[in-house]
């Protein structure tokens, strides 16, 4: 490090006098950037024009800060290579905001799983409910012309009584999908 300037000290902490002279791997890049930072800089070494990046850098208090690097190579009038310019902009503000966006679509998606499950879940209550009531309507005029013949009516009584437990569930459900409705 040459220059170090005061939106470097904000950024990651470091005075000017603690870094002039030191090499940016020994004391701002965590180990698992080396890799990605030795690929930037051969970009930089064969000419091939500047390099953006985004890195994990460590601060001087020892956390982790995501910045967006510009990286270009500085040459001579004989095109040899004397250094490497480096503008930096901490992304940590933009990063929270995208990590916080993704957790409220997740929430969203979440949300519009359940608002479907519930639709569904009434839309077939609704339907098994129509059905149930022809079933129960048709086994009540049986159980009157049985009852009038003087017969036994206990298969007819025993659909009956399915029918009510039946009409119970279907309003458990219809309940299940307004609760889901209403929480949305």
């Amino acid at each position: 490090v040459i220059e170090w300037n005061k939106s470097a000290e904000d950024i990651f902490g470091f005075t000017k006098e603690e870094v002039l002279g030191k090499r940016p791997f020994g004391f701002l890049l965590p180990k698992e950037e080396e890799q990605n930072i030795h690929t930037i800089w051969e970009h930089l070494l064969s000419e091939k024009g500047g390099e953006r990046s985004v890195n994990s850098n460590l601060t001087k208090s020892g956390s982790i800060k995501p910045c967006s690097w510009y990286n270009t190579a500085l040459k001579d009038s004989n095109g040899k290579l004397i250094g490497i310019a480096s503008l930096v902009l901490d992304i940590t503000d933009q990063v929270n905001a995208e990590q916080k966006n993704k957790q409220l679509q997740q929430q969203l998606f979440q949300a519009q799983k359940m608002e479907a499950i519930g639709n569904l879940a009434g839309g077939i209550a609704h339907d098994f409910n129509n059905l149930l009531q022809s079933i129960s309507g048709y086994t009540q005029l049986l159980l009157i012309e049985c009852e009038k013949r003087g017969e036994n009516c206990d298969n007819l009584k025993g659909i009956e009584n399915v029918s009510r437990r039946a009409a119970l569930l279907v309003k458990k459900i219809l309940t299940f999908s307004r609760n889901i409705e209403s929480t949305l």
